[in-house]
């Protein structure tokens, strides 16, 4: 499942599978029927630590016993790293790109450069926060990131689970730190 409609089309389109929109926060599915949990790119935009206790728990919630999940999220270390990022805060704002397809027939206007619309058949939105980059032929909105540091998804774990699970595995990949648990009661 995802929170974005739009993602969500893309990966039940793309494979062919049922692909549910859902908040990481209130997992619409009963407790405990689950072998495995990806949670991939999701905890470091949640914005605070109560709301990462809560999606940890919701997932390990949704997870049978002795299954194991796995979570990748963005960390403050990137040397040799894909993202070209440096972060110097663990809080930061990351740009992104929304790139508009030249073959489809796109409207961009705007009131100012930092209002921009868009206008086709897959995107109509506003946003103030939003600016149209020429360049790149794309507008940059600015995303929200908690990168972690060493050790910080560990002690989320423990905090979040409350010993039913078992660390695994912590390890650093590609500018990621990543957690392997199992759930254990």
């Amino acid at each position: 499942c995802d929170i974005s409609v739009g993602l969500a089309t893309i990966a039940s389109t793309a494979r062919n599978l049922e692909v549910p929109v859902a908040d990481i926060m209130n997992l619409p599915y009963r407790s405990a029927i689950f072998d495995c949990v990806l949670c991939i790119a999701v905890l470091h935009h949640i914005s605070t630590i109560d709301r990462r206790l809560q999606a940890i728990s919701e997932c390990i919630r949704v997870l049978k016993v002795g299954g194991s999940a796995l979570f990748y999220a963005w960390a403050q270390e990137q040397e040799g790293g894909f993202s070209g990022h440096r972060f110097a805060e663990q809080d930061v704002l990351v740009p992104f790109h929304l790139k508009h397809d030249v073959n489809k027939k796109q409207k961009i206007s705007s009131t100012s450069s930092a209002t921009p619309t868009v206008h086709n058949t897959d995107v109509k939105f506003a946003a103030k926060h939003a600016v149209f980059d020429e360049n790149k032929n794309a507008t940059v909105f600015q995303r929200y990131c908690h990168v972690y540091k060493a050790g910080e998804l560990e002690s989320l774990f423990e905090k979040a689970c409350n010993g039913s699970v078992r660390i695994d595995k912590v390890y650093w990949d590609t500018g990621n730190w990543a957690i392997i648990v199992t759930k254990e009661r």
